[in-house]
């Protein structure tokens, strides 16, 4: 499904409503590449998530911690200033998109991987656009948060953020060096680079 205007990432989801029916659903946005350590398949994470979802029955987020100076580019979740252990489901009090330092509730950002309760397109459909016209998944999310059904997954995943050069150049550069068929190539490419660099 094709969403023909940039209403924000609720609308996005709400486009899919007459396919998902009254199932719950997974959101995977495709410019974050979440790659789990090599000891583990790929999708350890998700499936986890989706392990989680199915034992507690509540609204899954993977989150990711990073560093306090990069908590204004996230959404943050909100944990009650507790600590959690990576792969062990928690539940959240909410989501704050982009919070100043000062103001996060945590280091905990949202990685842009979702399990949902069919409960959640409902909520869509009654969420107010704000600014620019958007409709935000966050609101719907929070919403479940007041109810104590939002919960979080912390994983130790590398993951980039593929909307920007920096994180698409180095996506492409960790998978090729993950796979047997391209880590040769990609080594002998990247031998001797600094010829490159201006003297």
């Amino acid at each position: 499904i094709r969403q023909h205007d940039a209403l924000g990432l609720g609308h996005a989801v709400l486009c899919a409503s007459h396919l998902v029916g009254s199932e719950p659903f997974a959101v995977l946005l495709p410019d974050v590449l979440v790659l789990d350590k090599t000891a583990r398949s790929n999708g350890y994470s998700f499936k986890c998530l989706a392990d989680a979802w199915n034992r507690t029955g509540v609204a899954q987020i993977m989150v990711e911690p990073v560093a306090e100076e990069d908590v204004e580019k996230y959404g943050i979740i909100d944990t009650a200033n507790q600590d959690h252990e990576f792969f062990t489901p928690f539940m959240s009090q909410g989501v704050v998109e982009k919070p100043s330092r000062e103001t996060a509730p945590s280091n905990l950002a949202v990685l842009g991987r979702y399990v949902l309760p069919n409960q959640v397109m409902e909520l869509l459909e009654n969420t107010p656009a704000g600014a620019g016209g958007e409709i935000q998944l966050t609101d719907a999310l929070n919403v479940l948060a007041k109810k104590g059904d939002l919960g979080a997954f912390k994983t130790d995943a590398a993951t980039y953020d593929c909307g920007n050069k920096g994180g698409f150049l180095a996506a492409n550069i960790a998978v090729g060096m993950r796979d047997e068929a391209t880590r040769a190539y990609v080594q002998d490419r990247f031998n001797g680079l600094d010829r490159f660099s201006e003297k």
